[in-house]
């Protein structure tokens, strides 16, 4: 008897692993061009690493610097846009390393009808964007220029997200702009984190008496910790206008807190 016991006792441990695992390995990216991948989920608000997250490189310059799209889930999702999708510019990157030009890099776009066990090519990035927009996108990170490296910022490649703050200063963060009741229906995504070990949030508060999926009286913030897990009340909050257009505020809102400076 003591021998079935211990038996199953191995298999419910067994079984437990297994599934942490299999939760686990859905939020990190193990698709090729992992560290194009993490540029990308540091630079989108509200976009996590997902397994099913996607990458096409659209081209490459000649100092290795790729112009890419991205497409993968977002949590400012609705049941009509339910991913984002983005083009951006690397830098340089090596096997632990990626770098990129800070709040230019991309520019993005509702995509409602992507199938996300689809693959994406350049059609659909034609689809969603001018040649101009190309072409201006890629004059701004210096495409076909002698690479820079003082003006690059700089991630470690992991193919995951982080959390850099405790879930109790988080918590308490949240405070700040809601309530409680509210805080269990709502995302908290990191975006990145600097050299001086600051970091931001994006938070999407939705209502508890909305309907499931139902974002149309949300709001979002973006919020800043120092590297003590600190939030400065009056510079370090800002809510987000518009969840679609936000480069300028998110530029705005680093300088005001002398980002990686």
């Amino acid at each position: 008897m003591k021998l079935v016991r211990t038996f199953l006792k191995s298999i419910i441990i067994c079984f437990i692993l297994l599934m942490l695992t299999a939760c686990d390995n859905r939020f990190k990216y193990r698709d090729n061009d992992v560290n194009l991948h993490d540029i990308a989920t540091n630079s989108l608000l509200g976009v996590s690493a997902y397994e099913s997250n996607k990458i096409f490189v659209v081209e490459t310059d000649d100092y290795g610097r790729k112009l890419f799209a991205f497409e993968g889930f977002t949590s400012n999702a609705t049941p009509e846009n339910g991913r984002i999708f983005a083009l951006l510019v690397s830098q340089k990157t090596t096997e632990t390393d990626s770098y990129f030009y800070d709040n230019v890099n991309c520019i993005f776009c509702k995509f409602p009808n992507l199938n996300q066990y689809k693959n994406i090519d350049e059609e659909q990035v034609k689809s969603c964007f001018t040649d101009e927009q190309i072409s201006t996108l890629k004059s701004i990170n210096d495409w076909d220029k002698p690479l820079k490296k003082s003006g690059m910022f700089h991630i470690k490649t992991t193919g995951r997200k982080k959390d850099y703050v405790s879930d109790g200063k988080l918590k308490e963060a949240f405070l700040m702009i809601a309530t409680v009741s509210e805080y269990d229906n709502s995302s908290i995504v990191p975006l990145t984190i600097d050299k001086n070990g600051k970091s931001i949030y994006y938070i999407r508060v939705k209502p508890v008496d909305s309907k499931r999926g139902d974002y149309k009286f949300s709001k979002s913030y973006i919020i800043m910790f120092d590297k003590n897990g600190k939030v400065d009340t009056l510079r370090g909050i800002m809510e987000i206008e518009n969840v679609w257009d936000y480069r300028g505020q998110l530029e705005t809102f680093k300088v005001t807190n002398a980002w990686n400076q």
